[in-house]
């Protein structure tokens, strides 16, 4: 969570630093697509880990 943190964080300031051009903000919109993306699978995957436990105990 820590890394995920720091890594948005980078992204953050690679983005408001300098000049921020429509690659460097698409790039960005990009990984936070992405980002979510990844988290929310995680979560699904761990919903249906945590239903399977419950139903065969």
């Amino acid at each position: 969570m820590v890394f995920h943190w720091e890594t948005s964080k980078t992204y953050i300031e690679c983005a408001t630093t300098g000049t921020p051009t429509f690659g460097h903000l698409l790039f960005y919109f990009i990984f936070c697509f992405v980002d979510v993306l990844v988290h929310f699978f995680q979560l699904i995957s761990m919903m249906f880990i945590y239903l399977h436990c419950k139903l065969s105990s």
